[in-house]
Protein backbone atom coordinates (compact mmCIF):
# COMPACT_ATOMS: atom_id res chain seq x y z
CA UNK A 1 0.00 0.00 0.00
CA UNK A 2 1.46 3.49 -0.93
CA UNK A 3 1.97 5.47 1.99
CA UNK A 4 -0.25 8.46 1.52
CA UNK A 5 -2.87 5.38 1.25
CA UNK A 6 -1.88 4.30 4.89
CA UNK A 7 -2.50 8.06 6.00
CA UNK A 8 -5.97 7.81 4.27
CA UNK A 9 -7.29 4.84 5.90
CA UNK A 10 -5.34 5.51 9.65
CA UNK A 11 -7.69 8.83 9.57
CA UNK A 12 -10.73 7.38 8.50
CA UNK A 13 -9.64 4.22 10.87
CA UNK A 14 -9.60 6.72 13.86
CA UNK A 15 -12.89 9.15 12.59
CA UNK A 16 -10.59 12.35 11.94
CA UNK A 17 -12.63 14.54 9.42
CA UNK A 18 -10.65 15.71 6.80
CA UNK A 19 -13.28 18.77 7.15
CA UNK A 20 -12.08 19.62 10.64
CA UNK A 21 -8.84 19.00 9.50
CA UNK A 22 -9.00 21.87 7.53
CA UNK A 23 -10.84 24.06 9.95
CA UNK A 24 -7.55 23.62 12.70
CA UNK A 25 -4.99 23.81 9.87
CA UNK A 26 -6.84 26.42 7.51
CA UNK A 27 -5.68 24.16 4.62
CA UNK A 28 -8.20 24.20 1.81
CA UNK A 29 -9.95 20.89 1.81
CA UNK A 30 -9.05 20.20 -1.55
CA UNK A 31 -5.41 20.48 -1.05
CA UNK A 32 -5.85 18.17 1.91
CA UNK A 33 -8.16 16.09 -0.70
CA UNK A 34 -4.75 16.04 -2.83
CA UNK A 35 -2.53 14.60 -0.36
CA UNK A 36 -4.70 11.87 0.20
CA UNK A 37 -4.56 10.64 -3.41
CA UNK A 38 -1.11 11.72 -3.91
CA UNK A 39 -1.51 14.22 -6.16
CA UNK A 40 1.07 16.07 -4.70
CA UNK A 41 1.46 18.46 -7.86
CA UNK A 42 -1.69 19.87 -7.33
CA UNK A 43 0.04 21.51 -4.40
CA UNK A 44 1.72 25.26 -4.34
CA UNK A 45 5.20 23.95 -4.67
CA UNK A 46 6.15 25.38 -2.06
CA UNK A 47 3.46 24.04 0.70
CA UNK A 48 3.69 20.48 -0.26
CA UNK A 49 5.96 19.50 2.98
CA UNK A 50 4.28 22.23 4.88
CA UNK A 51 0.83 21.56 3.98
CA UNK A 52 1.73 17.41 3.89
CA UNK A 53 3.28 17.66 8.08
CA UNK A 54 0.09 19.61 9.28
CA UNK A 55 -1.81 16.56 7.83
CA UNK A 56 0.47 14.40 9.12
CA UNK A 57 0.31 15.84 12.84
CA UNK A 58 -3.11 16.29 12.74
CA UNK A 59 -4.02 12.37 12.31
CA UNK A 60 -1.41 11.52 14.84
CA UNK A 61 1.24 10.09 12.83
CA UNK A 62 5.28 10.10 13.34
CA UNK A 63 6.40 13.18 11.45
CA UNK A 64 9.75 12.06 10.66
CA UNK A 65 8.91 9.02 9.51
CA UNK A 66 6.44 10.59 6.99
CA UNK A 67 8.45 12.67 5.76
CA UNK A 68 11.23 10.23 4.92
CA UNK A 69 8.20 8.48 2.90
CA UNK A 70 7.19 11.69 1.42
CA UNK A 71 11.05 12.94 0.44
CA UNK A 72 11.35 9.04 -1.25
CA UNK A 73 8.14 9.86 -2.85
CA UNK A 74 8.66 12.81 -4.46
CA UNK A 75 12.57 12.03 -5.19
CA UNK A 76 11.71 9.22 -7.64
CA UNK A 77 11.67 11.21 -10.95
CA UNK A 78 15.34 10.85 -11.21
CA UNK A 79 18.25 13.35 -11.25
CA UNK A 80 16.24 15.49 -14.14
CA UNK A 81 15.04 17.75 -11.41
CA UNK A 82 18.71 18.66 -9.53
CA UNK A 83 20.46 21.62 -9.55
CA UNK A 84 23.51 21.42 -12.20
CA UNK A 85 26.29 23.83 -11.49
CA UNK A 86 27.20 26.50 -13.86
CA UNK A 87 31.07 28.13 -14.00
CA UNK A 88 30.23 31.60 -13.85
CA UNK A 89 32.71 32.17 -17.16
CA UNK A 90 29.98 29.85 -19.17
CA UNK A 91 27.33 32.08 -17.59
CA UNK A 92 28.78 35.05 -19.08
CA UNK A 93 29.88 33.62 -22.33
CA UNK A 94 25.93 32.84 -22.67
CA UNK A 95 24.93 36.52 -21.31
CA UNK A 96 27.40 38.26 -23.59
CA UNK A 97 25.98 35.94 -26.83
CA UNK A 98 22.41 36.11 -26.04
CA UNK A 99 22.88 40.43 -25.17
CA UNK A 100 24.88 40.53 -27.94
CA UNK A 101 22.01 38.99 -30.68
CA UNK A 102 19.38 41.07 -29.14
CA UNK A 103 21.24 44.42 -30.14
CA UNK A 104 22.05 42.74 -33.61
CA UNK A 105 18.64 41.80 -34.59
CA UNK A 106 17.06 45.02 -32.99
CA UNK A 107 19.32 47.98 -34.45
CA UNK A 108 17.18 50.18 -33.29
CA UNK A 109 17.61 50.01 -29.29
CA UNK A 110 21.15 50.69 -29.05
CA UNK A 111 23.24 52.97 -31.45
CA UNK A 112 25.78 50.94 -30.19
CA UNK A 113 24.05 47.96 -32.19
CA UNK A 114 24.23 50.17 -35.51
CA UNK A 115 28.01 50.59 -34.91
CA UNK A 116 28.52 47.03 -34.39
CA UNK A 117 26.61 46.24 -37.84
CA UNK A 118 27.91 49.00 -39.47
CA UNK A 119 30.69 48.79 -41.78
CA UNK A 120 33.96 50.35 -40.58
CA UNK A 121 34.59 52.25 -43.35
CA UNK A 122 31.02 53.67 -42.82
CA UNK A 123 32.03 54.66 -39.10
CA UNK A 124 35.07 56.74 -40.59
CA UNK A 125 32.68 58.54 -42.54
CA UNK A 126 29.89 59.28 -39.97
CA UNK A 127 32.19 60.44 -37.55
CA UNK A 128 33.89 62.80 -39.82
CA UNK A 129 30.09 64.13 -40.00
CA UNK A 130 29.23 64.47 -36.71
CA UNK A 131 29.41 67.62 -35.03
CA UNK A 132 31.79 67.91 -31.89
CA UNK A 133 28.94 68.53 -29.12
CA UNK A 134 30.52 69.97 -25.71
CA UNK A 135 28.92 69.29 -22.33
CA UNK A 136 29.99 71.20 -19.61
CA UNK A 137 27.82 70.80 -15.72
CA UNK A 138 26.49 73.27 -14.18
CA UNK A 139 27.09 73.43 -10.18
CA UNK A 140 23.22 73.34 -8.81
CA UNK A 141 24.43 73.30 -5.12
CA UNK A 142 22.56 76.42 -3.22
CA UNK A 143 25.00 79.18 -2.40
CA UNK A 144 24.24 80.31 1.28
CA UNK A 145 24.81 83.79 2.33
CA UNK A 146 26.21 84.52 5.61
Amino acid sequence: MIFYSRYKKFRIENNIDLKDISKRTKIDLKYLQSIEKGKFAELPSVYVKLFFKAYINEIGVDINEALHELDTFLNQGGSSKKLKFIPFSTLKSIFLKNIFSYFLLHPSKSSLASQIATPSSELSKASKKAPNIEISFIDSTPQRSF
